[in-house]
């Protein structure tokens, strides 16, 4: 998959790290190569390959081990001011050097060592390598390990009884029994008397446990976080020149774009801490009361929205209690940024749509999109048309949208579920399938001629967040089909679910019959 395009040209921010390195970059430079990696996340992922490679060198040559010193820092360099030490020339041998001293460390694991046990959450997808290959049917880790976790939630007990709660998407390595590589994910530990000194390593951090629960955020469009709920921890910063603190309970930090720490705010209720017993998912009922809509579910507990009104609410009756139902104006909007770029994410609910109009109506989404010109795939939205007496519900990407084959012009309430995973192979493009009252409904794929394609020639699902201008999440917050001339079209809403992940045919199922989530 293509990575995120970047704001600038990749060129000219190689070119301020390539100075940077030698010793070169001026004040205004180093001003603008800064506030690049603050604001770019491209540019923060060719700093880090660019320094991994410089920093491997220079500690080969104090014989320090570079697997344990990621990255080196940007004061550091800007403090040297020295010529040119490091030649690029010499950047295919530094990749090969640390290609070998990986295998050499991972030689070192013995195979059959059960490190660890973990369990997954329904629904969860993920895959399990070990030192020695591929692994099927167990759910153990062993030194070396690898556990990439596509959706989901994962619990690891390690054997010094250290217990692990981690969130999708998720991808860590098991070191050994005290030790645990977090490449992404949020992940949050339990650590006994048994486990002191356990440490959880990032390309960014060291994190060592003296006595806590604490919890690790590593995002790809962020710098990474810790969390102490409980006790303290050691926390380093992974460089060769270091910043470390000592962190205390209900203390938090973070790495910054200078390699040092700085204070953030606490994250109260950011981790899971117990296994789930379904997908994260968010749950609009719309049986408020006092004209207060409630929000419910696992990701309610740890990212709460907070909801705006923009007009007065309409209530109808619905298939399980009270409706909710559209008007003439924007309606309802959170402050949450909704599940971005190209994570797995599913809408269910049930749709009343009335018939004998001509309208386009968005009923829930979020991101960015700039109409069905739109030339980018920065949105997602749930939307329903009606023309011509045919009424179906689709899924809208922005330049890219499936809908459903199935009329919905009779009046009724239908449950409409969209669940979208990875791309499809035959069409490249995303992966969306549709249920129609708990069956599965044949679609309609449409693109515009000018829709963005990666170097592969896929569609690709690329949901802007806050940092890339998106739309928080909003129901009804879209009048398409005004202009077009058309009605707004007054569509009746239950039971809505925003599920983080692609949910299957049971799950469905257990929604269209009981409005339930979880498995009796």
């Amino acid at each position: 998959m293509k990575r995120e395009r970047s704001m600038v040209d990749e060129e000219a921010i190689e070119e301020l790290i390539i100075d940077l390195f030698e010793g070169e970059l001026n004040e205004a430079g180093f001003q603008q190569l800064q506030t690049l990696l603050k604001q770019d996340p491209r540019a923060k992922q060719i700093y880090r390959e660019y320094a991994l490679v410089h920093n491997a060198l220079e500690l080969q040559a104090q014989a320090v081990d570079p697997l344990a010193q990621k990255v080196v820092p940007i004061e550091l360099i800007i403090q040297r001011q020295r010529k040119k030490q490091v030649k690029w020339a010499a950047v295919a041998t530094a990749a090969i050097l640390l290609v070998a001293m990986m295998g050499l460390r991972f030689m070192q694991f013995e195979p059959n060592a059960v490190s660890a046990s973990f369990e997954v959450s329904p629904g969860a997808r993920y895959a399990l390598s070990h030192v020695e290959g591929e692994s099927e049917g167990e759910n153990l880790l062993r030194e070396g390990s690898r556990l990439e976790l596509s959706q989901g939630v994962v619990e690891v007990v390690l054997t010094n009884g250290v217990r692990g709660v981690v969130s999708a998407p998720a991808d860590l390595t098991l070191h050994e029994a005290g030790e645990l590589y977090l490449a992404r994910g949020e992940a949050w530990f339990d650590v006994p008397r048994s486990g002191h000194g356990f440490t959880v390593r990032t390309d960014e951090l060291r994190v060592v446990d003296l006595g806590t629960r604490f919890g690790v955020a590593v995002h790809e469009d962020g710098y990474d976080e810790v969390h102490v709920y409980e006790g303290k921890v050691l926390v380093e910063t992974s460089y060769a020149s270091k910043d470390s603190w000592e962190l205390g309970e209900l203390a938090s930090c973070r790495a910054t774009v200078t390699g040092k720490l700085e204070s953030i705010a606490h994250g109260e209720g950011k981790f899971l801490t117990q296994l789930p017993r379904s997908l994260p998912y968010y749950h609009w009922g719309f049986d408020q009361k006092d004209n207060v809509l409630d929000v419910g579910g696992v990701l309610q507990e740890l990212e709460p929205i907070q909801m705006e009104w923009w007009s007065e609410l309409q209530t109808i009756d619905g298939v399980f209690g009270q409706a909710f139902r559209s008007d003439n104006e924007h309606l309802y909007r959170g402050d949450w940024q909704g599940v971005v770029d190209e994570e797995s994410v599913s809408i269910a609910c049930w749709i009343k749509a009335p018939k004998g109009q001509n309208y386009v109506r968005q009923v829930v989404g979020w991101g960015r999109q700039y109409g069905f010109n739109d030339s980018e795939t920065n949105a997602f939205y749930l939307y329903v048309e009606a023309e011509g007496g045919v009424v179906v519900p689709g899924i809208s990407l922005g330049g890219y949208w499936v809908s459903a084959m199935t009329d919905l012009s009779d009046g009724e309430w239908h449950h409409v579920v969209f669940a979208c995973n990875g791309s499809d192979e035959a069409i490249k493009a995303p992966a969306i399938t549709c249920y129609i009252d708990g069956k599965v409904c044949e679609v309609k794929r449409e693109w515009t001629e000018r829709v963005a394609r990666n170097a592969d020639g896929y569609v690709e699902k690329r949901t802007a967040g806050d940092w890339r201008n998106g739309n928080p999440v909003g129901i009804f917050g879209g009048r398409w089909g005004i202009y077009n001339g058309w009605t707004d079209g007054q569509i009746g809403l239950d039971e809505l679910y925003l599920f983080k992940g692609q949910i299957g045919a049971q799950e469905v199922e257990r929604l269209y019959r009981d409005n339930a989530v979880e498995a009796p």
